[in-house]
């Protein structure tokens, strides 16, 4: 690897801002350690039973239908965005938290849903599409909070 040098005047306010780097990566890290153990392993735990008993096909008049994936979860999400910048733009923020919440949750739902019909029906989905949805629902979301 290859050094930069850099001159002295500004090679101990870089020196400091690198272990302040660190530390807050450190604390970053931590953070989302206790966030998977105290929120996301406990609701996992808690919705996988649930999600397994909801069928991924149902069968009309002999046609099969998906109803439900992790992909249908993340879409739910994105039609979520309407009421929501609907909320914000008429000042109408308690149900608009309560949206995003709704929102959030699904983001988590989605995830286990993947995860949870991959052990029962196997890899049937694509990861590097529900990948994108998830990221673009995300996007969306985020986009529709700043300028509702």
């Amino acid at each position: 690897m290859t050094a930069i040098r850099v001159r002295s005047a500004l090679a101990l306010p870089l020196a400091v801002l690198g272990v302040l780097i660190g530390v807050v990566e450190k604390m970053m890290f931590k953070m989302v350690n206790w966030y998977d153990l105290y929120v996301y392993s406990p609701l996992s735990k808690a919705v996988s039973p649930v999600v397994a008993q909801i069928p991924r096909f149902l069968v009309v008049q002999g046609h099969t239908y998906t109803v439900f994936t992790a992909n249908i979860v993340s879409w739910t999400r994105t039609v979520l965005v309407l009421p929501i910048a609907y909320c914000l733009k008429y000042g109408l923020f308690t149900t608009a938290f309560w949206l995003v919440m709704l929102h959030d949750f699904l983001d988590h739902v989605d995830g286990i849903v993947a995860r949870v019909q991959k052990k029962i029906y196997g890899p049937i989905d694509d990861p590097i599409l529900g990948g994108f949805m998830d990221a673009f629902c995300d996007k969306t979301e985020g986009l529709s909070e700043m300028t509702g």
